[in-house]
């Protein structure tokens, strides 16, 4: 039976040398859309999963059990947990299958099968717009409410999982630029600008997650993954070699003027 927690684990015991199984290669094929959705395909739990345990009996097949209401409450915290750290943890796995499934194509030497097989399904990821959708993604965590179906007792809970896949939204989005499995261009390197500024001016929701210690760390990451991308995606190189050679920038449009004026503020930052 298909799961993204085992397809997270068969690409994980997958040797970069190694040839890779047909049944993992018809697996990676058939669920393309949700490696290229990822988390857009996931619904939050349905909050009338909880009811069984709001009637005074559950029943279980032929058997009837009744619940005991000095047990109730805490039955109905310990399974609201456990369902939505569940629900997280396979949205994460998704992104996960997705990051290795890009980690696996670094490592490709020849031209083997399973080299054409790893490079074409990254090839189809990417042609079919994974880029734009995990932008999407990021701008909707982003700016992502804290569900109204849910108890506010897990709300650090809540807050932790969703820096979680911050993260791996980012891990992704910087292989694919540094690693030039796509281009980043005009468009869309001031939507990854207008991110960053919505992180570090606390204009979006990223920065009321802070509650907690590992919270914290994972702002701190997300903030530098996605100031790394920008200055990849800026082609800095170029920049700073032609500041050491002390070409003169000669700005044919306003727009140029700008972009040189915000590259050189990432350094500044990066100080």
């Amino acid at each position: 039976m298909f799961t993204v927690k085992n397809l997270l684990a068969d690409l994980e015991n997958l040797s970069p040398s190694s040839q890779l199984p047909i049944s993992l290669e018809n697996t990676l094929r058939e669920n393309h859309l949700w490696l290229l959705n990822s988390v857009s395909m996931f619904k939050l739990p349905n909050p009338k999963s909880r009811e069984a345990l709001d009637s005074k009996e559950v029943k279980i097949g032929s058997r009837t059990l009744t619940v005991d209401s000095k047990f109730k409450e805490l039955a109905l915290k310990i399974s609201s947990a456990l369902v939505m750290l569940q629900y997280y943890i396979e949205r994460q796995c998704v992104l996960k299958c997705t990051r290795q499934i890009l980690m696996l194509s670094l490592y490709i030497e020849d031209e083997s099968k399973a080299d054409r097989t790893v490079r074409d399904v990254v090839t189809k990821l990417i042609s079919d717009g994974l880029e734009n959708r995990l932008l999407s993604v990021i701008e909707s965590l982003l700016s992502a409410a804290y569900p109204e179906s849910m108890d506010a007792d897990f709300f650090t809970l809540w807050a932790e999982e969703m820096l979680i896949e911050d993260n791996l939204v980012l891990d992704i989005l910087f292989i694919a630029y540094y690693e030039s499995f796509c281009t980043c261009d005009g468009k869309q390197w001031k939507k990854l600008c207008l991110l960053y500024e919505m992180m570090i001016s606390g204009s979006c929701n990223f920065g009321k997650l802070a509650i907690s210690v590992e919270a914290l760390q994972s702002i701190y990451h997300a903030k530098v993954q996605l100031l790394l991308i920008l200055i990849e995606t800026l082609y800095m190189e170029n920049l700073l070699q032609m500041v050491h050679d002390e070409t003169p920038f000669r700005f044919k449009t306003q727009s140029f003027h700008v972009f040189v004026c915000i590259a050189f503020w990432l350094l500044l930052v990066m100080e």
